[in-house]
């Protein structure tokens, strides 16, 4: 997996990933929630914002191309809305989120993640604080004004208020598996 990312890594300079090494780096491993070994995390500004947990090298390649499609300079409102499709394309499962599952910087994103991370589906996240162009772009699109925002299969499940319901009345693992 190393050689595979590393070759994905000079395809797409704007993209960063590391394999997490839970035996050399414990601390850091646990930081990062990596709970399987292998798990490749990928990096934005700095930030987790994807894992491939396994030997999926086909998987890591499609997410690490998603990511830098996404990642690509916008011109304009057509650029931006490729954009976000790629991000809503990158993961089955993808939160739009303030802050990351392990720091969520607001208690509605923390309460999600927490529920999607009970839940044992893997799912992507994406902190929209750290990208103005996506937060304002993804509330246009989805027509839905606040965040969190949860999707499925690019389909916008909703928000806080949504997701809890769901967990409640037993349904979010249907929905969470396209489901509902």
């Amino acid at each position: 997996m190393r050689d595979v990312i590393e070759a994905l890594v000079e395809e797409h300079g704007s993209v960063r990933a590391a394999q997490a090494d839970a035996e050399a780096l414990p601390a850091e491993a646990q930081a990062a929630g990596v709970s399987e070994v292998p798990t490749v995390l990928i990096y934005e500004r700095g930030a987790v914002t994807g894992r491939v947990v396994g030997a999926d090298a086909p998987g890591l390649a499609a997410r690490v191309g998603a990511l830098a499609a996404a990642a690509a300079p916008a011109a304009g409102a057509p650029a931006l809305e490729a954009r976000l499709r790629a991000l809503l394309a990158s993961h089955r499962v993808m939160l739009f989120m303030k802050g990351t599952p392990e720091a969520p910087r607001c208690g509605f994103s923390r309460r999600v993640s927490a529920l999607l991370t009970e839940s044992g589906r893997a799912y992507g996240t994406f902190d929209i604080l750290g990208d103005e162009e996506v937060r304002q772009g993804l509330k246009e699109l989805s027509d839905w004004p606040t965040y969190p925002q949860l999707y499925v299969d690019g389909e916008l499940v909703g928000g806080c208020d949504i997701v809890e319901q769901l967990a409640q009345d037993g349904t979010l693992a249907a929905a969470l598996d396209g489901e509902a």
